[in-house]
């Protein structure tokens, strides 16, 4: 069973808000940096998530992997994954995916964000995450040694903490394509892109980044949802125009938006 110890951990974890509480001033630096592809790719991709967040998991099960096999995978981006924990929950996965070490922590962060809904609910959570962590290879003692580990704890914290401080991030997923900011509690869509088309997703807006100039080689083959305006404006590879598109059909807004 979880331990006293345990518990206290997640508690602390979930006392960590965008507000920067005092102890979080002292805890450790931020935990080092894990790369995704080759790490000396020209363009970097960063992204603060919560393991938690549904609209973070919409986007690694979705979106993602077409930018990892078209951009990662070839070389040209390296992606950085920083832990931005809203919940207890949401630490407590981040810290189970630490404790796979590098090689697998990326697998560990696809194996919670593909099964989220199982885990990420109100009825007994920690026996769902236990089971999910025997699947990425830990044992019962290795699963609650991880979520004892208060020191990784506040690395974790201080990851979150710095983005807030330094980056102005306070919800998820926060992205950064080359220093170009992407952010929304939902779907991200309609960067503006060359020749007036709108691109519909980070797919395009990659595409645009690394400096494709034709309207159709934005589009790609597979993006049919591409609304083309017809202007003859080509933007400045600086300027986004970011439309976010809230849709809470489910209803799992923050309270005070839900009747919005």
């Amino acid at each position: 069973m979880l331990t006293r110890r345990t518990l206290v951990a997640l508690s602390a974890a979930a006392a960590v808000t965008p507000a920067i509480p005092a102890f979080a001033q002292e805890a450790a630096e931020p935990l080092p940096d894990v790369v995704l592809g080759d790490p000396d790719a020209p363009v970097t991709m960063i992204e603060y998530a919560s393991m938690t967040c549904p609209h973070c998991a919409s986007f690694h099960n979705g979106v993602f992997k077409d930018l990892k096999e078209e951009y990662i995978d070839q070389g040209h981006v390296k992606f950085i994954l920083r832990e931005f924990p809203f919940d207890p929950m949401a630490a407590a996965a981040s810290m189970l995916a630490r404790c796979s070490g590098e090689d697998r922590y990326f697998d560990v962060v696809d194996l919670f964000f593909e099964r989220q809904r199982e885990w990420a609910v109100r009825d007994d959570p920690l026996s769902k995450m236990r089971s999910l962590a025997k699947q990425a290879g830990f044992t019962d003692q290795s699963f609650e040694a991880c979520l004892t580990d208060q020191k990784l704890l506040d690395g974790i914290n201080a990851v979150k903490d710095h983005g807030y401080r330094e980056l102005g991030v306070t919800g998820t997923p926060t992205i950064f394509i080359a220093g170009e900011r992407y952010s929304g509690r939902r779907t991200i869509r309609g960067v503006g892109g060359p020749i007036g088309c709108g691109k519909s997703n980070l797919v395009e807006a990659m595409r645009w980044v690394m400096g494709e100039v034709s309207h159709k080689a934005v589009r790609g083959g597979a993006m049919d949802d591409v609304i083309f305006a017809g202007s003859g404006r080509r933007p400045a590879r600086d300027v986004a125009e970011v439309t976010l598109v809230l849709d809470n059909e489910a209803r799992t807004a923050p309270a005070d938006l839900n009747n919005a």
